[in-house]
């Protein structure tokens, strides 16, 4: 459906992610002047927890990164996208498979902010949601991370957290 409409770029986002603030200028530099040829983007995500200037920092939390903004060649016929090894394809791409430069994506310095585990209420409803989807999940320990600092996901030492500056983040 996307590609009816004939669009330069595709940027998938989740209904509980946002970019920061400031990112509109970022992004749009190094797709123009940084890096014009790029096909492929990837963004760091961070995870408010329980403050909007608080981001949860331990074990993936500090180091999720994600391809999600792709380039359209004119030439492109269909996106494919791969199935993955979790019930329900969870966990999937939000960039097709077969776009050119998937294996090569750059790093970009726009950050989102991912709030879907923002506070206790939500952190419940997502682990319950994703355990009832992919249970007994022995690689993650069915997701223990999402509601406490255990597990293979977590850090070692438990919750770490970092503040970032109230101008660099929504207070919605």
């Amino acid at each position: 459906m996307a590609l009816k409409r004939k669009p330069d770029l595709i940027l998938p986002m989740d209904g509980d992610e946002m970019m920061m603030p400031f990112s509109k200028e970022i992004l749009f530099e190094e797709i123009d002047i940084l890096y014009p040829e790029s096909p492929v983007f990837e963004f760091q995500y961070l995870s408010p927890w329980e403050k909007f200037n608080q981001i949860r920092y331990d074990g993936v939390y500090c180091n999720t990164w994600s391809k999600s903004l792709f380039r359209i060649d004119k030439n492109q016929k269909n996106l494919s996208m791969d199935e993955t090894s979790f019930p329900g394809n969870a966990h999937c791409s939000s960039v097709p498979n077969n776009i050119l430069g998937f294996d090569n994506p750059v790093r970009s310095n726009v950050k989102f902010l991912h709030f879907s585990k923002f506070d206790s209420p939500l952190r419940e409803k997502k682990y319950k949601f994703i355990n009832n989807l992919d249970p007994n999940n022995a690689f993650t320990q069915n997701y223990i991370h999402i509601i406490d600092a255990k597990g293979p996901l977590s850090g070692k030492d438990g919750f770490k957290f970092r503040t970032v500056p109230t101008e660099l983040t929504y207070n919605v």
